[in-house]
Formats: structure tokens, C-alpha cells, sequence
């Protein structure tokens, strides 16, 4: 039973640490966005939304990018 439980223990830990890692990974990507949105606004003066549409931003998180550069601005 001890064996059994400590290998639950270290699958579930393995797991843990690979959905960090992919959270971290989306995290960057979006940061990463928004970053690259901003720049285009900024240095070309490009309305928001085209600067979405020319850098091919999904739309599942559009939404989240347009709130993060109202919310710095």
C-alpha cells in the first residue's frame, strides 16, 4: 500500500509541474501579445484591432489582450 500511495503522490506531483509549465508558457505568449499589439500602436499608430488582425491574434484571447492595454493605459 506505502509503494502504491508514494507513486500516486510522485504522478500527481509530475503532473502538477508540467501544468505549471504549460500555464507559464501561455502566460509568456500572451504577455508576448500584448507587447507586440502595443508596439504596433504605438510606433505605427495602428487602431487596436488592426494591429490584432495583422499579427494573426486568436480570438480566444483578444479580448484578454485589448482589457490588459486598457487597463495600462
Amino acid at each position: 500500500m506505502c509503494n502504491l500511495s508514494e507513486g500516486i503522490r510522485k504522478e500527481a506531483k509530475e503532473e502538477g509541474k508540467l501544468e505549471g509549465k504549460l500555464e507559464g508558457k501561455a502566460e509568456e505568449r500572451f504577455l508576448s501579445a500584448v507587447e507586440h499589439v502595443k508596439n504596433l500602436m504605438e510606433t505605427d499608430n495602428i487602431e487596436i484591432n488592426k494591429a490584432l488582425d495583422m499579427l494573426k491574434i486568436s480570438e480566444d484571447i483578444r479580448q484578454a489582450v485589448i482589457d490588459e492595454i486598457e487597463k495600462k493605459n
